[in-house]
């Protein structure tokens, strides 16, 4: 938990033997890109909260469960392929991601109080 929580990291590549991002792992860091692998099957709790750099996130096929928090005030984040293995997208996932575009989602994830932004800015 909290593993490089406020540190300057800017550059991360995860294994493709992670099955889990844990809570607050990289919250508050200066990542701009994320690239997760397909194998990873969770990402916490808050795992990428307040990286407000953080552009760009490639998500694994094999991802089913996003966390609460998340993504929360990834303000630069625009956007997000969130495949059809995702089941669920916990409270304020994306909230205050105020640059994302509207992801498709898969008619059977449950999603979570205030996961996304009230306001989406939606592609022409």
């Amino acid at each position: 938990r909290c593993a490089f929580f406020g540190s300057g990291l800017k550059e991360v590549r995860i294994p493709e033997t992670v099955t889990s991002i844990d809570e607050y792992a990289f919250a508050g860091t200066l990542i701009r890109k994320v690239v997760l692998p397909n194998g990873l099957a969770e990402i916490s709790n808050g795992a990428f909260c307040e990286c407000k750099s953080l552009a760009e996130v490639v998500l694994g096929t094999a991802v089913r469960t996003i966390g609460a928090y998340a993504f929360f005030e990834c303000i630069k984040l625009t956007k997000i392929n969130i495949p059809p293995s995702v089941q669920s997208v916990g409270d304020s996932a994306f909230a205050h991601c105020r640059s994302l575009i509207a992801p498709n989602l898969d008619d059977d994830c449950s999603v979570g109080n205030g996961a996304f932004p009230t306001a989406w800015i939606h592609p022409n």
